[in-house]
């Protein structure tokens, strides 16, 4: 088994930049795009934000004793067989897209790993 797809341990919080209030900052200056489903995106993003601390106890830090890029590629790999399903379930275009989307992250997830730890 890949030491990449193993649980990793639980985050600490190391007093250092949370992430998501990054994430939602950057997403929020995109607002003169013009994506419709942006409030929706943010809000959800909130939510995310919100839920993470509830379960782990600590917001999502730089230095939380994880490893990012692991948990990246874990989530990849969920996404990329979620979309696949709902492109079963529905066959809905925008649902393909998502999923050939998701392959392509799923993908550089993996690369970026064997680049960086040469496995």
């Amino acid at each position: 088994m890949s030491a990449y797809v193993k649980p990793q341990p639980a985050p600490v919080n190391q007093d250092d930049q949370c992430i998501w209030p990054l994430v939602i900052d950057e997403l929020e200056a995109t607002r003169s795009d013009g994506y419709p489903y942006l409030d929706l995106l943010l809000k959800d993003c909130r939510q995310r934000n919100l839920d993470g601390i509830k379960k782990h106890g600590v917001p999502l830090c730089v230095r939380n004793g994880r490893d990012a890029a692991v948990d990246a590629l874990q989530e990849a790999l969920d996404g990329l067989v979620y979309w696949r399903q709902e492109v079963e379930r529905t066959g809905d275009t925008l649902a393909i897209i998502c999923y050939r989307t998701a392959i392509i992250l799923a993908k550089l997830s993996r690369e970026y790993l064997y680049r960086r730890d040469g496995q």
